[in-house]
């Protein structure tokens, strides 16, 4: 058993004696149920959401297109593919990288990387917990500030060569 495992079953025996000794163990229960009741529509939405856009719109159609257009153009591109793009950041730095080898520039590079901080699949949580207005106004606020990070993001490296 390594220690990873040993660390979990030890965390485990420790939550279940604690809530037991406590008496908080069937409160703890009764409140994840009902959280969970009243979100699982929710989140199969998202999960929906997720498995769609990840069948339809892959990371090398994404790379292909960005290519293609700079100026204005390009940063619409990229907020686009920042919001739909899925899976583990780590897995675009390589495909960023050879499309700055092919002439991406640096501020379509940072609106991208910064929207994908918006994750469209969870924008229905965010509107369940959070309400209308305020999902809109973050996300308008977001993407306006990536194009203005990608601007500055430019203009530092470009001045700095």
């Amino acid at each position: 058993m390594n220690k990873g495992m040993i660390f979990l079953a030890v965390s485990i025996i420790l939550f279940i004696s604690i809530g037991l000794a406590t008496g908080k163990i069937n409160q703890a229960i009764d409140k994840f149920i009902s959280i969970l009741t009243n979100i699982v529509l929710v989140l199969m939405l998202i999960w929906v959401i997720m498995v769609l856009t990840d069948y339809f719109i892959t990371p090398k159609e994404m790379a292909k297109f960005m290519e293609n257009n700079k100026g204005v153009k390009g940063w619409v591109i990229a907020v686009i593919a920042g919001l739909v793009s899925v899976g583990a950041i780590y897995l675009w730095y390589p495909m960023l990288s050879k499309m700055k080898k092919q002439g991406i520039t640096n501020d379509i590079i940072t609106i991208f990387l910064y929207n994908r901080a918006i994750k469209l699949q969870l924008l229905p949580m965010m509107l369940y917990y959070f309400g209308l207005m305020y999902t809109i106004i973050l996300t308008i606020v977001m993407i306006i500030m990536s194009v203005a990070n990608g601007i500055i993001v430019k203009k530092l490296l470009d001045s700095s060569q």
